[in-house]
């Protein structure tokens, strides 16, 4: 028995292995946000918003730096030696106090001794010296410049937002797309094999009918000619199927040879909502959004060239110790160095530059006129967008209405022409004309299934409300 068992589910995993993962709509979307470049890229651009927003911070910060530096002296040239001078001043003074004692024995003097000469000359610089410096740097005023900095970053960090979204759109919609033509195409198929186990019925039906002689040959070869024009059709369908899914897997980031299959329908969805649909278009389509935050961030330009008219005021700290010395380990001794630490402030006040900064300030300026004009004419293009895709909806609406009385008009003359042919009132190309009818009424039902689905997503993609599972934004 578990034998048996141990082989029903070998049998079980190689039948998934053959048929390949089942996709759902919500399911090949999320796969497809996960996977794609495009979407990773922004998702970094975002995250870089972040670091922008610190750095922009980091200019109302203090900042501290320390410096060290060693130099070792080489060679330097040679300098009077003041020592030199000094001794022998006070050997000259010791030389004429001995010889006043010489002399007079009894003076109130006492022997001086005599100093040994030092070189006349000396090295200019020690052999060792040694610098340390610490300073610290605080921005008190700078014109506005670190708050406008700081808003800056904010904005960059709500457009990368609203450029990773916008991604995410894109791929939402491309998938959308592709996932309902392999539908479509699934859905195709299901009709052509339908009219195919027709066709061999009727051929079945037309050569026992030839056999007993009731038919003409015409009509056998009718028949045929009917059944072989099926086939080239339900190839066309397959390939264009497989390629699909094809395009399907490379959206989603799905290795080339793990095998797919789709689940879903293709099935006519409720009418969107479509009450103040211009409002809702206004408020969530992302390239408007973005072109609202470039004015922004043009507004704020035009705050920084003004800034240039306004003083800078800075902070400033800073010590430092000095030291020379012919021995390295004296050198760090405070001993034989100098120290000092001052603090100040410092300000510079912007008089006349040749009125460059009022040039700038005013072609910024112009820049948030131009920006204001794009987004007058981004809204006057999103109008026309809403209009064009609720008219091939209304399009698609319309067709899908007349398909369901085309498809019954077309069963009730094929049964007509059926029955006429039974009885010889008619011929078998009227036969075939009835079923091709109805074949390609059936086809352009799904068809116009298809297109409705398409005038949806194209209306989601208008308005900017873009659903990641069907169309639930829009009901």
């Amino acid at each position: 028995m578990k034998k048996y068992k141990s082989v029903l589910c070998l049998i079980i995993l190689f039948s998934f292995s053959l048929f390949g993962e089942v996709y759902t709509l919500d399911k090949s979307i999320q796969i497809a946000l996960e996977n794609n470049e495009t979407v990773k890229i922004a998702k970094q651009q975002l995250e870089k918003s972040e670091y922008i927003y610190n750095e922009a911070y980091s200019g109302a910060l203090p900042k501290v730096e320390a410096n060290l530096t060693y130099l070792r002296n080489l060679y330097s040239s040679k300098i009077a030696n003041m020592e030199y001078y000094f001794a022998s001043f006070a050997n000259g003074i010791a030389g004429l106090n001995n010889t006043i004692l010489d002399l007079h024995p009894t003076a109130d003097l006492s022997e001086m001794p005599v100093l040994s000469m030092p070189d006349a000359e000396t090295e200019a610089m020690k052999n060792n010296t040694l610098k340390a410096e610490l300073s610290l740097v605080q921005p008190i005023w700078l014109g506005g410049k670190i708050g406008t900095a700081l808003e800056i970053a904010r904005i960059f960090k709500k457009m990368n937002l609203s450029a990773y979204r916008m991604e995410k759109d894109k791929v939402t919609i491309d998938i959308k797309k592709n996932f309902y033509q392999i539908l479509m195409l699934k859905e195709s198929k299901k009709v052509m094999e339908l009219v195919k186990a027709d066709a061999y019925k009727n051929l079945d039906k037309i050569e026992k009918l030839y056999k007993e002689g009731l038919v003409s040959e015409y009509d056998l070869i009718q028949a045929r000619v009917r059944v072989k024009s099926i086939e080239p059709k339900i190839i066309s369908i397959d390939n264009y199927y497989e390629l699909a899914k094809e395009y399907l897997k490379i959206n989603m980031g799905v290795a080339d040879e793990d095998p797919i299959n789709i689940s879903g329908e293709l099935k006519e969805i409720i009418s969107p909502d479509t009450l103040d649909i211009v409002d809702k278009a206004m408020a969530n389509r992302i390239e408007l959004k973005l072109l609202e935050f470039q004015k922004e961030l043009l507004t704020e330009n035009v705050t920084i060239e003004y800034s240039n008219h306004l003083p800078n005021i800075i902070g400033l700290a800073s010590y430092s110790f000095q030291s020379q010395n012919d021995d390295l380990g004296d050198t760090f001794e405070t001993n034989y160095g100098v120290g000092a630490f001052n603090v100040g402030i410092t300000a510079n006040i912007p008089i006349f530059n040749g009125f460059g900064t009022k040039a700038k300030v005013d072609q910024a300026n112009v820049e948030v006129k131009k920006a204001s004009l794009n987004i007058l004419k981004t809204r006057k293009f999103i109008r026309l967008q809403l209009k064009d895709a609720l008219s091939k909806l209304k399009l698609a609406e319309e067709e899908l209405k007349l398909r369901d009385n085309e498809i019954a008009e077309y069963e009730k003359a094929l049964e007509i022409t059926q029955v006429r042919y039974d009885n010889g009132l008619c011929t078998q190309l009227e036969l075939t004309g009835a079923q091709t009818s109805l074949e390609s009424s059936r086809l352009n039902k799904v068809s116009t299934i298809h297109n409705y689905i398409i005038a949806m997503i194209d209306l989601e993609s208008s308005t900017g409300i873009i659903s990641e599972t069907e169309f639930n934004i829009l009901k």
